[in-house]
């Protein structure tokens, strides 16, 4: 569940980045798709931590840790295009991986952790149709 928290930060700060740096002809569309995103990643990181809290414990530096990781994950994204789409692109990527990681089998997740995550899946399957749909 921390990678997942991890890979929800890091989509929430690369959102929210591409949000305040997107330009051109399709500024408005695009501006308005990333504001709907890295809130929405926000909200998921936020249901994702609490369930570990609830679930176990989680101490404050570990906490840190989940945003250091998240961060670092930022820094390693190759991002050689400065364009919306670009961007989009890279958002589509992480929403996959997202998906990928919650469909994976753990043993002793609870029924509700299990709803939380199909959820999260459902709604990023809904944002990769939007993104693809952007993209083309």
């Amino acid at each position: 569940m921390k990678e997942i928290a991890t890979l929800l930060r890091s989509m929430q700060l690369f959102a929210h980045a591409a949000h305040n740096i997107v330009s051109g002809a399709v500024f408005m569309q695009d501006h308005n798709m990333l504001g709907d995103l890295y809130p929405a990643y926000e909200s998921e990181y936020d249901g994702v931590i609490e369930r570990i809290i609830g679930l176990s414990s989680l101490s404050m530096e570990e906490i840190i840790m989940i945003q250091e990781s998240a961060v670092m994950r930022l820094k390693s994204i190759a991002m050689s295009q400065k364009e919306n789409k670009g961007y989009l692109l890279v958002l589509l990527d992480m929403e996959k991986t997202l998906c990928s990681m919650i469909q994976q089998p753990v043993q002793g997740r609870t029924e509700g952790t299990k709803q939380l995550l199909g959820d999260i899946a459902d709604k990023s399957e809904q944002r990769q149709y939007k993104l693809k749909q952007r993209c083309k």
